[in-house]
């Protein structure tokens, strides 16, 4: 199964990682990057932008002129006023990108909803982890 057949099969849905607490971001990243053959990421969403917190796959900071490629996960910083996003960040799939927006797979945004396509601006986007 590719990611565009795999992230149509999560929309809609509430995805919980084994062992996280169901519903959140990081449980929708987490289900991804272990279909990827990596471990679970049990950090926050601001943790994911720690070094080496996805084995195997290359960190890229948010920059003017980047963009994050299909199936990156995408680390947003807390306390994004702009964004809504409270102190714990937020995460996401990369599913298309320019330098402009992006649109990613998300769940939990907004708070408490189900996995769905989402159009972002680069406001608070730390960077995100690609497959090296």
């Amino acid at each position: 199964m590719n990611i565009v057949q795999w992230a149509s099969y999560q929309v809609g849905r509430r995805v919980t990682a084994p062992g996280g607490l169901g519903g959140q971001c990081v449980d929708l990243a987490n289900v991804y990057v272990m279909a990827q053959g990596k471990p679970a990421v049990r950090r926050n969403a601001v943790g994911w932008a720690a070094a080496g917190a996805v084995p195997g796959w290359v960190w890229v900071p948010n920059g003017p002129r980047n963009a994050p490629p299909l199936g990156a996960v995408v680390v947003w910083k807390g306390n994004v006023t702009a964004q809504g996003i409270g102190p714990y960040g937020h995460v996401a799939v990369a599913m298309a990108a320019d330098p402009v927006a992006l649109l990613t797979l998300d769940q939990d945004w907004p708070e408490g909803s189900p996995v769905a396509l989402v159009w972002h601006s680069y406001d608070g986007v730390a960077g995100w982890w690609q497959p090296a």
